[in-house]
């Protein structure tokens, strides 16, 4: 196996099985990969990452799979849930995260996001979209979409008061109603 950092990340290669490989040839494999990385690197990671996989899964993907399989059968009112959360996903997340693989994003980028939103819209709202983002990773844990580690996962939520409510004198023949 070949094992290196690719801007931060490691990355692991497969040469091949042991018994159908010499030691030559193993590193000449793992001598490509380097040249690969450094012309890569040499070029200030311009052009597509050699060690990135093909299949992308972005986080609009992620968005569009969790609304379609989880969504549209579990919500009580699936129309409206789908709306409420491709409207907070398209005001609150920039374009260049949502467009970016899912197992891309920081957890370092995701509390600034969440600290972004917290200054700019307040602490609900902050609130709100970190624990969609955490559902919609949990999702696709456990739908087999993407495996790794939910980078929603340990950043702090704002400490929200809670709001006292008082029944309205319209209200209390309703209430009496009821508990009858």
């Amino acid at each position: 196996a070949w094992f290196r950092k690719v801007r931060g990340r490691p990355v692991w290669k497969n040469i091949g099985p042991l018994a159908d490989l010499s030691i030559e040839q193993a590193r000449a494999t793992a001598g490509e990969f380097n040249a690969k990385l450094a012309k890569w690197k040499g070029n200030d990671y311009e052009g597509a990452n050699p060690f990135e996989r093909p299949d992308v899964f972005t986080l609009d993907a992620l968005v569009d799979a969790y609304v379609a399989q989880h969504l549209l059968k579990e919500a009580k009112n699936p129309k409206q849930a789908e709306e409420t959360l491709r409207w907070a996903v398209g005001r609150y997340l920039p374009e260049p995260l949502r467009t970016r693989r899912v197992g891309d994003i920081r957890r370092e980028e995701v509390r600034k996001l969440h600290t972004h939103i917290g200054e700019k819209y307040g602490h609900r709202m902050a609130n709100r979209i970190m624990q969609a983002l955490r559902a919609m990773y949990n999702f696709a844990d456990r739908a087999g979409l993407w495996h790794g580690e939910n980078p929603v996962k340990g950043v702090a939520l704002y400490h929200e008061k809670t709001r006292a409510r008082f029944l309205q004198p319209d209200e209390l023949p309703k209430l009496w109603k009821a508990l009858s």
